[in-house]
């Protein structure tokens, strides 16, 4: 099942931002509830679960965005991989001593409420073959960097075509 939100990238960026000190828990928590709606990890609210894997540890969050035959930011197990291939999203919750693959999936309770449930898995160690942001975005402005030379340097189209 594909939830209808891309709340993995959302926990990723406001966790990471939370953990860094830029914001408050309870900030980030309302972002990620913001786009998919009340968020629970297992039956846990995702504010609870987020502050009791801080105090065991919790350093950082990394995304994986896979899809059938692109297994983008997972290593297993294949449990965890399967789950985060059929939503096409998991975030990794990276700890000291161990990943949590948290894995969204739809929460529908009653006639009316909608939100979003995170289960968790058991994840294998982070990829160290993916970028980090910051070097996602120092790749990302060299390669604009050489293209607006190549271009500056083509002198633009020829004037007999």
């Amino acid at each position: 099942m594909r939830p209808e939100s891309p709340i993995c990238p959302v926990l990723v960026a406001w966790g990471n931002a939370w953990l860094s000190g830029h914001i408050g828990l309870d900030e980030a928590a309302d972002h990620v509830e913001e786009v998919g709606g009340p968020a629970v990890v297992g039956e846990v609210p995702l504010r609870k679960y987020l502050a009791n894997l801080r105090s065991g540890g919790l350093s950082g969050f990394r995304l994986a965005l896979p899809a059938p035959g692109d297994p983008l930011g997972l290593s297993g197990p294949p449990g965890f991989n399967s789950a985060a291939v059929d939503a096409g999203q998991a975030a990794i919750a990276v700890l000291d001593d161990t990943r949590l693959g948290l894995v969204p999936s739809l929460d529908l309770r009653g006639s009316s409420y909608v939100g979003v449930k995170l289960d968790v898995h058991e994840a294998g160690p982070v990829r160290q073959d993916l970028p980090s942001v910051a070097e996602a975005e120092r790749e990302l402005s060299e390669a604009m960097r050489d293209a607006t030379q190549a271009l500056a340097a083509a002198g633009g189209p020829a004037r007999e075509r």
